[in-house]
């Protein structure tokens, strides 16, 4: 009798937990299609809102831009990266310039966490902000024309940081000679195809990276 009861009370006991774990996996599955569904809606407001950029229809596009920002989540950086950077266009293309350069910082600085490399350091965003402004400024319309454009100029705008972030000479500069240096440095860039040169830092003998040359 104690032994029927015993297996009586296992078997409840098992039905519970297979029970809990059903709960459970339901649960799962329900919240990975409500984040599917939330990233399908994400992702057709990014399309609408690219579709109405190429149609110049730029309020409508940023409204949509923003609308897919607010749903897509942190995880997806990708996606997030995608849709900053074309927010920062549809700002551009209405006139708002310093929306616009604050969505592309963030959209690059996104995309670095895909494995691009750079971090949050300070000195870095304020050297990229420098060379992204300097760039677009030659750019018809200051915009960029694609997110490979972008991508190609954040690379070569890490590569020269990562060549001078580490130069004693750097460590030793006022925050102000800092900025100024970070200025005097204009970064070769094959899309815009011409050369430009950049100033030394003082006491620096040769050049400061491959594709800088001394401006003569």
């Amino acid at each position: 009798m104690v032994k029927s009861n015993f297996i009586f009370y296992r078997s409840a006991h098992i039905r519970r937990i297979e029970a809990w774990r059903c709960n459970k996996i339901l649960a799962v599955r329900i919240r990975l299609s409500y984040i599917i569904g939330i990233m399908k809606a994400c992702i057709e407001l990014l399309e609408k809102g690219k579709k109405n950029l190429f149609s110049h229809n730029a309020h409508e596009a940023m409204l949509e831009l923003s609308q897919a920002l607010e749903l897509c989540g942190c995880n997806h950086t990708k996606e997030l990266g995608e849709i900053l950077f074309y927010l920062g266009i549809a700002f551009m293309k209405l006139g708002q310039a310093t929306y616009a350069k604050r969505c592309w910082l963030n959209a690059f600085s996104v995309r670095e966490a895909v494995g691009k490399g750079g971090d949050n350091d300070p000195e870095w965003q304020l050297f990229l902000a420098v060379q992204m402004s300097r760039y677009l400024k030659r750019k018809p319309g200051f915009v960029f024309d694609t997110l490979a454009e972008g991508d190609m100029v954040h690379d070569l705008v890490l590569m020269t940081w990562q060549e001078i972030s580490d130069l004693p000479e750097l460590r030793t500069l006022s925050t102000d000679d800092r900025i100024t240096y970070y200025f005097s440095l204009t970064i070769i860039f094959p899309e815009l195809g011409n050369d430009v040169g950049a100033s030394k830092l003082p006491g620096k003998k040769g050049e400061i990276v491959s594709f800088i040359s001394k401006k003569q």
